[in-house]
């Protein structure tokens, strides 16, 4: 899940926000008017807004639904970290052991993880269609 969030976020900045912010500058400088201005800034919008998955909804469902998997079960670790954090030494090691062999604790993160591979593998069916409709290598949230 953290790979996931970490591929996306490096997409987002970089793949996105920082190659089009490039252009922007570029034409920019070509610009002569306002109206040049307002135009270019438009289409630097339009783009980061098509490609960061805001104007497509089963993209932007897609990415919510990944993302609030991985808030969950974040949330969840870090309510058992802060059961942790008020131990200390054989007493921490003992409620750890404890809390993660527990049938509910076991359930949950496989509730977790089946979540995540179910909205992982309709994310990428969606994602491979909008990729070839766009022309543009959105596979790269994946494999980078």
């Amino acid at each position: 899940m953290l790979d996931f969030v970490s591929k996306l976020s490096a997409f987002v900045s970089i793949d996105v926000i920082d190659s089009h912010c490039q252009r922007l500058s570029g034409k920019l400088v070509d610009a002569s008017s306002v109206e040049d201005i307002i135009s270019v800034h438009r289409t630097f919008m339009d783009t980061l807004i098509r490609l960061c998955f805001v104007a497509e909804p089963h993209m932007l469902k897609g990415v919510t639904k990944l993302l609030s998997v991985c808030d969950m079960c974040a949330s969840y670790t870090g309510r058992l970290a802060g059961i942790l954090s008020t131990k200390s030494g054989q007493d921490a090691i003992d409620t750890a052991k404890r809390l993660t062999s527990d049938a509910q604790f076991l359930r949950t993160v496989q509730k977790f993880s089946n979540g995540f591979s179910s909205s992982m593998a309709q994310f990428i069916r969606v994602l491979t269609l909008f990729s070839q409709q766009q022309n543009y290598a959105l596979l790269n949230i994946l494999l980078v």
